[in-house]
């Protein structure tokens, strides 16, 4: 399922962002070795073989991935957080076909006395991804990169490609930086 992510921010700043599910490549690769088998019991023996080894290869490389995107997401939010004060909006949205949809929404100030920033957004976000069925480290990459795509604008504030024209640059008060996940 992919979730489509829209931030904006203070200072012009705006990010549009979909992500892909990974696991399309895994189902790709194990079509490909079915059809090397030759014969239809070789192509059942093969089938049984690359599921085996794929689902192995598949849990493995995705643990490798969640731990890469963890740190990638410490990181950013280490980053973010020397960056100065600022004032962070979340809203979740998760799409239901039979009932109403889900939906959640956490605001809060991350400072730059926050011994562990990293932690402190999971904390706050944790009740509201695992509400919308959102709590996968696909998110915390895409806030990860949003936070790094922000920290260049500020750094670029008239000639960042990340600004929106429309919107003012300069702006009173504190620093806001809004995500919008949707499915």
């Amino acid at each position: 399922m992919p979730i489509h992510l829209f931030a904006v921010g203070s200072g012009g700043f705006e990010y549009r962002l979909t992500s892909v599910s990974v696991g399309e490549v895994f189902e790709m690769s194990n079509m490909a070795s079915i059809m090397t088998a030759p014969t239809n019991a070789h192509r059942a023996i093969a089938a049984a073989d690359a599921q085996a080894n794929t689902s192995a290869l598949e849990r493995a490389l995705t643990a490798e991935s969640d731990i890469v995107h963890l740190h990638h997401f410490r990181d950013a939010c280490g980053l973010f957080q020397a960056a100065g004060d600022i004032i962070l909006s979340f809203s979740f949205r998760s799409s239901n076909l039979m009932w109403v949809d889900d939906s959640a929404h956490r605001s809060f100030r991350l400072t730059n006395r926050m011994a562990n920033p990293a932690w402190h957004i999971l904390n706050r976000l944790q009740p509201a991804m695992q509400r919308t069925g959102m709590q996968g480290t696909g998110v915390l990459m895409s806030i990860a990169i949003v936070f790094n795509s922000y920290l260049q604008h500020e750094a670029l504030p008239g000639g960042s490609p990340f600004r929106n024209p429309d919107r003012p640059t300069t702006y009173r008060g504190d620093a806001r930086l809004n995500f919008q996940f949707t499915d």
